[in-house]
Protein backbone atom coordinates (compact mmCIF):
# COMPACT_ATOMS: atom_id res chain seq x y z
CA UNK A 1 0.00 0.00 0.00
CA UNK A 2 3.01 2.30 0.74
CA UNK A 3 4.49 1.41 -2.80
CA UNK A 4 1.09 2.29 -4.39
CA UNK A 5 1.37 5.92 -2.34
CA UNK A 6 4.53 6.41 -3.01
CA UNK A 7 4.00 5.97 -7.26
CA UNK A 8 0.59 8.35 -7.02
CA UNK A 9 2.63 10.91 -5.43
CA UNK A 10 5.35 10.85 -7.91
CA UNK A 11 2.87 10.85 -10.37
CA UNK A 12 1.57 14.20 -8.73
CA UNK A 13 5.28 15.48 -8.81
CA UNK A 14 5.54 14.71 -12.56
CA UNK A 15 2.56 16.44 -13.63
CA UNK A 16 3.33 19.14 -11.06
CA UNK A 17 6.94 19.37 -12.68
CA UNK A 18 5.42 19.23 -16.27
CA UNK A 19 2.75 21.94 -15.16
CA UNK A 20 5.67 23.99 -14.37
CA UNK A 21 7.67 23.44 -17.36
CA UNK A 22 4.79 24.23 -19.73
CA UNK A 23 4.27 27.45 -17.62
CA UNK A 24 8.17 28.16 -17.91
CA UNK A 25 8.15 27.68 -21.51
CA UNK A 26 5.42 29.61 -22.47
CA UNK A 27 7.44 32.67 -20.37
CA UNK A 28 10.36 31.95 -22.58
CA UNK A 29 8.13 32.20 -25.31
CA UNK A 30 6.53 35.32 -24.12
CA UNK A 31 9.49 36.79 -23.47
CA UNK A 32 11.04 35.50 -27.04
CA UNK A 33 8.20 37.62 -28.77
CA UNK A 34 8.43 40.80 -26.75
CA UNK A 35 12.42 40.58 -27.52
CA UNK A 36 11.91 39.89 -31.18
CA UNK A 37 9.12 42.98 -31.37
CA UNK A 38 11.72 45.16 -29.31
CA UNK A 39 14.18 44.30 -31.86
CA UNK A 40 12.31 44.75 -34.91
CA UNK A 41 10.93 48.54 -33.27
CA UNK A 42 14.87 49.28 -33.24
CA UNK A 43 15.73 48.11 -36.75
CA UNK A 44 12.96 49.85 -38.44
CA UNK A 45 14.46 52.77 -39.78
CA UNK A 46 10.88 54.75 -39.81
CA UNK A 47 10.98 54.33 -36.14
CA UNK A 48 14.12 56.52 -35.32
CA UNK A 49 13.27 59.13 -37.90
CA UNK A 50 10.01 59.24 -35.85
CA UNK A 51 11.76 59.29 -33.17
CA UNK A 52 13.64 62.32 -34.12
CA UNK A 53 11.23 64.35 -35.15
CA UNK A 54 9.25 64.01 -32.40
CA UNK A 55 12.34 65.76 -31.16
CA UNK A 56 12.15 68.68 -33.80
CA UNK A 57 8.71 69.28 -33.66
CA UNK A 58 9.43 70.97 -30.10
CA UNK A 59 12.29 72.67 -31.66
CA UNK A 60 14.83 70.75 -30.51
CA UNK A 61 17.18 68.45 -32.12
CA UNK A 62 18.74 65.03 -30.69
CA UNK A 63 22.04 66.59 -28.48
CA UNK A 64 25.05 64.77 -29.23
CA UNK A 65 25.92 65.11 -25.33
CA UNK A 66 23.43 62.88 -24.11
CA UNK A 67 23.30 59.75 -22.39
CA UNK A 68 20.90 56.84 -23.66
CA UNK A 69 19.08 57.39 -19.95
CA UNK A 70 18.98 60.70 -21.54
CA UNK A 71 17.17 59.74 -24.41
CA UNK A 72 14.81 57.40 -23.39
CA UNK A 73 13.48 59.23 -20.45
CA UNK A 74 12.95 62.20 -23.04
CA UNK A 75 11.02 60.15 -25.64
CA UNK A 76 8.96 58.74 -22.42
CA UNK A 77 7.97 62.59 -21.82
CA UNK A 78 7.19 63.34 -25.31
CA UNK A 79 5.29 60.10 -25.80
CA UNK A 80 2.85 60.97 -22.78
CA UNK A 81 2.74 64.79 -24.32
CA UNK A 82 4.72 66.33 -21.18
CA UNK A 83 5.96 69.04 -22.96
CA UNK A 84 7.05 71.07 -20.23
CA UNK A 85 9.00 69.06 -18.52
CA UNK A 86 10.47 67.94 -21.84
CA UNK A 87 11.86 71.55 -22.17
CA UNK A 88 13.36 71.46 -18.66
CA UNK A 89 14.93 68.29 -18.82
CA UNK A 90 16.30 69.74 -22.43
CA UNK A 91 17.40 72.93 -20.59
CA UNK A 92 19.09 71.18 -17.45
CA UNK A 93 20.73 68.59 -19.79
CA UNK A 94 22.25 71.99 -22.18
CA UNK A 95 23.10 73.91 -18.53
CA UNK A 96 25.28 70.59 -17.45
CA UNK A 97 26.76 69.99 -20.60
CA UNK A 98 27.40 73.87 -22.03
CA UNK A 99 30.65 74.20 -21.49
CA UNK A 100 31.26 70.48 -23.26
CA UNK A 101 29.24 71.41 -25.81
CA UNK A 102 31.63 74.72 -26.63
CA UNK A 103 34.34 72.60 -26.29
CA UNK A 104 33.28 70.31 -29.31
CA UNK A 105 32.23 72.80 -31.54
CA UNK A 106 35.81 74.40 -30.79
CA UNK A 107 37.19 71.12 -31.88
CA UNK A 108 35.25 70.55 -34.77
CA UNK A 109 35.98 70.96 -38.73
CA UNK A 110 33.87 73.70 -39.02
CA UNK A 111 35.58 77.37 -40.54
CA UNK A 112 38.04 79.03 -38.26
CA UNK A 113 35.15 82.13 -38.30
CA UNK A 114 32.58 80.42 -37.39
CA UNK A 115 34.41 79.27 -34.41
CA UNK A 116 35.18 83.19 -33.85
CA UNK A 117 31.79 84.21 -34.16
CA UNK A 118 30.24 81.80 -31.95
CA UNK A 119 32.55 82.57 -29.69
CA UNK A 120 30.95 86.12 -29.40
CA UNK A 121 27.68 84.24 -29.14
CA UNK A 122 27.94 82.36 -26.57
CA UNK A 123 29.81 85.51 -24.77
CA UNK A 124 26.86 87.48 -25.06
CA UNK A 125 24.87 84.27 -23.53
CA UNK A 126 26.48 84.40 -20.47
CA UNK A 127 25.52 87.70 -19.83
CA UNK A 128 22.14 87.09 -20.69
CA UNK A 129 22.12 89.16 -24.07
CA UNK A 130 19.62 87.29 -25.92
CA UNK A 131 19.29 88.96 -28.70
CA UNK A 132 22.53 89.01 -29.93
CA UNK A 133 23.58 86.22 -29.10
CA UNK A 134 20.83 84.49 -31.28
CA UNK A 135 21.77 86.82 -33.61
CA UNK A 136 25.10 85.37 -34.28
CA UNK A 137 24.11 82.02 -33.40
CA UNK A 138 21.78 82.19 -36.31
CA UNK A 139 24.18 83.59 -38.62
CA UNK A 140 26.26 80.69 -37.91
CA UNK A 141 23.44 78.36 -38.24
CA UNK A 142 22.73 79.45 -42.09
CA UNK A 143 26.55 79.50 -42.79
CA UNK A 144 27.25 75.92 -41.29
CA UNK A 145 24.38 74.54 -43.41
CA UNK A 146 25.43 76.15 -46.69
CA UNK A 147 28.77 75.03 -45.91
CA UNK A 148 27.58 71.56 -45.18
CA UNK A 149 25.90 71.37 -48.96
CA UNK A 150 28.03 73.69 -50.44
CA UNK A 151 25.50 76.23 -51.62
CA UNK A 152 24.37 79.41 -50.87
CA UNK A 153 21.57 80.13 -52.91
CA UNK A 154 18.85 77.57 -51.95
CA UNK A 155 16.26 77.57 -49.42
CA UNK A 156 16.74 76.53 -46.07
CA UNK A 157 14.15 72.56 -46.82
CA UNK A 158 16.47 72.31 -50.27
CA UNK A 159 19.77 72.53 -48.14
CA UNK A 160 18.36 70.07 -45.56
CA UNK A 161 17.16 67.40 -48.43
CA UNK A 162 20.70 68.04 -49.75
CA UNK A 163 22.36 67.49 -46.84
CA UNK A 164 20.03 64.16 -46.18
CA UNK A 165 21.39 62.97 -49.83
CA UNK A 166 25.04 63.39 -49.21
CA UNK A 167 25.14 62.03 -45.59
CA UNK A 168 26.48 58.84 -45.73
CA UNK A 169 24.77 57.90 -42.29
CA UNK A 170 24.78 53.58 -41.21
CA UNK A 171 23.64 54.09 -37.70
CA UNK A 172 19.90 54.55 -36.33
CA UNK A 173 21.22 57.61 -33.81
CA UNK A 174 22.55 59.20 -36.41
CA UNK A 175 19.31 58.58 -38.84
CA UNK A 176 17.45 60.01 -35.99
CA UNK A 177 19.64 62.98 -35.20
CA UNK A 178 19.05 64.00 -38.61
CA UNK A 179 15.12 63.79 -38.27
CA UNK A 180 15.21 65.63 -35.72
CA UNK A 181 17.84 68.53 -37.43
CA UNK A 182 14.74 68.33 -40.47
CA UNK A 183 11.98 68.70 -38.71
CA UNK A 184 13.35 71.62 -36.28
CA UNK A 185 14.38 73.42 -39.34
CA UNK A 186 10.73 73.56 -39.97
CA UNK A 187 10.09 75.24 -36.60
CA UNK A 188 12.71 77.94 -36.22
CA UNK A 189 12.70 78.56 -39.63
CA UNK A 190 9.38 78.42 -41.18
CA UNK A 191 7.80 81.03 -43.27
CA UNK A 192 7.20 84.43 -41.73
CA UNK A 193 3.64 84.58 -44.24
CA UNK A 194 4.52 88.41 -44.39
CA UNK A 195 4.89 89.13 -40.78
CA UNK A 196 1.20 88.23 -39.93
CA UNK A 197 1.55 87.04 -36.62
CA UNK A 198 4.58 86.52 -34.45
CA UNK A 199 4.98 81.96 -33.76
CA UNK A 200 5.55 81.80 -29.92
CA UNK A 201 8.97 80.12 -30.22
CA UNK A 202 12.31 81.81 -32.29
CA UNK A 203 12.02 82.15 -35.57
CA UNK A 204 14.83 82.83 -37.40
CA UNK A 205 13.29 85.20 -39.45
CA UNK A 206 11.51 87.42 -37.26
CA UNK A 207 14.81 88.20 -35.95
CA UNK A 208 17.10 88.57 -38.60
CA UNK A 209 14.41 90.92 -40.64
CA UNK A 210 14.25 93.13 -37.05
CA UNK A 211 10.82 92.06 -36.56
CA UNK A 212 10.69 90.05 -33.75
CA UNK A 213 9.31 91.53 -30.40
CA UNK A 214 9.28 88.74 -28.57
CA UNK A 215 11.41 88.33 -25.27
CA UNK A 216 14.29 85.83 -26.15
CA UNK A 217 15.75 83.56 -23.34
CA UNK A 218 17.45 80.77 -22.47
CA UNK A 219 15.36 78.58 -24.37
CA UNK A 220 15.15 79.38 -27.33
CA UNK A 221 19.37 80.06 -27.66
CA UNK A 222 19.49 76.51 -26.25
CA UNK A 223 16.92 75.04 -29.35
CA UNK A 224 19.57 77.09 -32.06
CA UNK A 225 22.37 75.58 -30.24
CA UNK A 226 21.18 72.14 -30.54
CA UNK A 227 20.69 72.49 -33.71
CA UNK A 228 24.33 74.03 -34.45
CA UNK A 229 26.10 70.58 -32.46
CA UNK A 230 23.94 68.40 -34.05
CA UNK A 231 24.25 69.58 -37.40
CA UNK A 232 28.43 70.05 -37.26
CA UNK A 233 28.38 66.63 -35.42
CA UNK A 234 26.60 65.18 -39.04
CA UNK A 235 27.69 67.09 -41.51
CA UNK A 236 31.39 68.06 -40.61
CA UNK A 237 32.35 64.75 -38.52
CA UNK A 238 30.56 62.53 -40.67
CA UNK A 239 31.55 60.98 -44.16
CA UNK A 240 29.99 63.39 -47.04
CA UNK A 241 29.54 62.12 -50.47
Amino acid sequence: MAYLDWIKNLNKISESIGNTLRIFNDSISAVANIVTDIANIFNNPDNWIAFGEMFGEQGWTIPRSATTNDIVEMFDMLDENRYDDFDTKMIMLFDDDFEEIIAGIDNSNIDIYYKGVFKQSYQAFSQDLFHPALTSLTAIADGLLADAVQENKIKFYVRINTLENNLNLSDFISIAELASVKKSVEIWAASSENFKEEPNNYNRHWLMHGRTRRCLGKKDYYQLLSFVDTLIGLAFNNEVS
